[in-house]
């Protein structure tokens, strides 16, 4: 097969080089459609898969590349490939630590989405001390879920770790992990503004790691306590009715000249627009 001429030629710009790559790409798949040769299908989608890296697409250059070495094994592309797939294939990317849930938790991101809750990914997962551990996996997230704080862990993942893209995990990664302690933390168990008259008489308080809690109490007088207690309620409310209140004033400050044009030339939604809007101004 000749050199494509997107990748002999030199364009003078990155636009330029786009709309090359661009042609390049829709001339091997017009190819890859017509052609009946396992060969030829393999090189096209090779070319394909070329000017998908050169714009830096990478999922849809190593799913071609993937393709085409299912229909023809060329040590090159293999090399190509494999290069491709440790650089931006299905990958782990980062880890995370969440220590102030209660039941705290070790969470490892992927590149891609995972497989379902159906896959058993317990072989994949190894916890020093736990022959089970409790896994869990939403999008590109495995976690390890049931660890305690204030201990150390030894995970690995081991190479082989299923994906949605048709890519396993190339290689183990091991981590020693540290859950701390969670943070100090003080809170009311509700927002309520009244205590009830009988029965439990104090506002309960629950803390984390908190040995002591400083607490100021405020005497707030009625009206004061009124306003903070409707104002959020009603604020939605209030604004509506601004907004109402500015579009009334709009019509009935119109001299009457242009209001009688404004009935003359809208349509009979308008006029009922005003109507009811002149009917409630009354009421109001």
């Amino acid at each position: 097969m000749r050199p494509c001429a997107a990748f002999v030629a030199e364009p003078s710009n990155d636009r330029e080089k786009s709309l090359l790559l661009e042609r390049a790409a829709t001339a091997a798949y017009v190819a890859y459609q017509r052609s009946s040769d396992a060969s030829e299908e393999a090189e096209s989608l090779t070319v394909i898969a070329r000017t998908y890296a050169d714009r830096s697409v990478w999922r849809p250059a190593l799913d071609a590349l993937r393709v085409s070495l299912e229909l023809r094994e060329v040590a090159e592309v293999r090399q190509q490939y494999e290069r491709l797939r440790e650089d931006h294939g299905f990958r782990l990317v980062d880890y995370s630590v969440d220590a102030d849930a209660a039941s705290p938790r070790v969470c490892f991101q992927f590149s891609e989405d995972l497989p379902g809750r159906r896959t058993d990914f317990s072989p994949y997962v190894a916890v020093g001390g736990q022959d089970k551990p409790a896994l869990s996996v939403q999008d590109r997230q495995l976690c390890v879920e049931g660890l305690k704080h204030g201990e150390r862990y030894a995970i690995t993942l081991r190479a082989g770790i299923p994906s949605v893209v048709r890519e396993t995990l190339s290689k183990s990664a091991e981590f020693n992990v540290y859950v701390r302690d969670r943070k100090p933390l003080v809170r009311f168990t509700g927002k309520a503004y009244v205590l009830p008259r009988t029965g439990q008489r104090g506002i309960p308080v629950v803390s984390v790691n908190t040995t002591a809690v400083a607490l100021e109490v405020y005497r707030i007088g009625d009206r004061n306590l009124l306003e903070t207690v409707v104002g959020r309620e009603c604020a939605a409310v209030t604004k509506r009715r601004d907004e109402e209140l500015s579009i009334l004033s709009f019509v009935l400050v119109q001299p009457a000249e242009d209001r009688c044009r404004c009935r003359r030339e809208a349509a009979p939604e308008a006029k009922l627009v005003v109507a009811m809007l002149q009917e409630k101004w009354i009421i109001v």
